[in-house]
């Protein structure tokens, strides 16, 4: 059974694109005429010409299909990602793979068509994280051209996807998770050290290339997170207000909870319609409206347990099932009656979330009993991905630096992955 997967909303929103850091700069153009970035070239006539189509298709989206094409000019194989103009053509000149007269750079492409009838604001973000963020462990775009009613984003060809070795059912060595694990989240501290939360962490969206090498990708639902604000830190009374938020003096999201809460602009405020089901956090299931790099890590987590099982941890039908899941494991937030038994409080601050609801009191169960074949450091790590409360998660940074990487057996190369699982990509 696949996960339920996720359709970007519009109302998160273009204009959070339009206005934050996920659009060309103006010093980006410069550089693009200028031009010193050898990553910011103009788009030529050839467009498309460069690329021989292959007999492959390999995957469709919301707003596009990928395909396996040819690089005439290196000899390569890649994947085109083409992805659908919002409506009619994406020039009125009709000219596949131009730009008028063929002088624009992308950077011109991207900032003449957000908003307009080109570029579909998801597209904006992916482009623009796989341009900026330079890292081996995060997918990047090696050309862009316009096709006709398209826009083709050039990438590296990959092997398959992690959910594809997942649903191979074989039961991965410990150094192979481990490999995988140290990946991901290189990938994530990459981003998250940018400000940029992925938002869409799953299985499906990790490749491996034929070197054993993972990319974290598909970055439609991306979004930065800016001023550092914990998950659900504000009242509904406080977010009714609509006043402008103050910036906290902390670096990270997390040691943003220690200050008192503040209230925030209407239009600050993110959408809780996102990351794949079976991968969301609850402050997400309960309507969080700001939140940060901890809704990625809790994803991290879910796919670990994934890798170590060969089963999703809560495959949950829908949301009040996914949350019924999750409190069957770790426990319901702190309640009065969690109170009088005095029990440590799991998540004092659930309840000031947009759709909190009390779930019948349960006490958290131990990892070692969905787990029991796993070592302490290994559930030691686990347990601080799955916490309820997301103020109380480990980052990526201090994910990288647990104890479990540096025990026995340490985690394998790259290369030695069992990249032949995948099958012929």
């Amino acid at each position: 059974m696949a996960a339920p997967q996720v359709k970007p909303e519009v109302g998160d929103s273009p204009e959070a694109t339009r206005q934050g850091a996920l659009l060309p700069s103006a010093s980006e153009e410069a550089a693009a005429n200028g031009s010193s970035s050898p990553r910011l070239v103009p788009i030529k006539r050839e467009g498309k010409q460069r690329y021989r189509q292959c007999d492959a298709f390999l995957g469709e989206g919301t707003y596009g299909r990928v395909e396996k094409a040819e690089d005439l000019r290196t000899h390569q194989i890649v994947a085109i990602k083409k992805v659908k103009a919002s409506a009619g053509s994406l020039f009125a000149s009709g000219d596949s793979g131009s730009v008028g007269s063929g002088e624009k750079t992308r950077a011109q492409l991207l900032r003449q068509n957000v908003g307009s009838v080109g570029l579909h604001f998801t597209t904006v973000r992916e482009l623009k994280v796989m341009r900026e963020i330079e890292e081996e462990n995060v997918m990047g775009v090696v050309d862009v051209f316009v096709e006709q009613d398209f826009i083709c984003l050039v990438m590296e060809l990959m092997h398959g996807d992690l959910k594809k070795l997942v649903d191979s059912k074989t039961r991965l060595a410990i150094q192979h998770v481990k490999c995988i694990m140290l990946q991901i989240l290189r990938g994530l501290h990459a981003l998250h050290k940018r400000y940029i939360v992925h938002r869409d962490l799953a299985p499906a969206n990790v490749f491996i290339n034929d070197q054993g090498i993972c990319k974290v990708a598909d970055f439609g639902l991306s979004r930065c997170f800016g001023c550092p604000v914990v998950s659900g830190t504000l009242s509904k009374q406080e977010q009714s207000k609509g006043e402008t938020s103050q910036p906290g003096k902390e670096s990270s999201v997390e040691s943003a909870s220690k200050t008192a809460p503040v209230a925030i602009s209407r239009k600050e405020l993110m959408t809780s319609k996102v990351v794949t089901l079976w991968y969301r956090p609850p402050e997400l299931l309960f309507g969080a409206d700001r939140y940060g790099q901890a809704v990625d890590m809790w994803s991290v987590g879910c796919i670990m347990a994934e890798l170590l099982t060969g089963s999703p941890l809560f495959p949950g039908a829908n949301e009040i099932d996914q949350l019924s899941r999750i409190f069957s494991l770790r426990g319901t937030p702190t309640t009065a009656a969690a109170l009088l038994d005095e029990e440590p409080s799991l998540w004092p601050l659930a309840s000031s979330l947009p759709s909190f609801f009390p779930f019948t009191h349960t006490k958290p169960k131990s990892l070692k009993s969905v787990l029991p074949f796993c070592c302490a450091d290994s559930l030691d790590l686990l347990d601080k991905l799955l916490q309820l409360d997301p103020s109380k998660r480990i980052t990526a940074a201090e994910a990288l630096n647990h104890r479990w990487f540096q025990q026995n057996p340490k985690p394998c190369s790259p290369k030695d992955l069992p990249v032949h699982l995948l099958g012929k990509f």
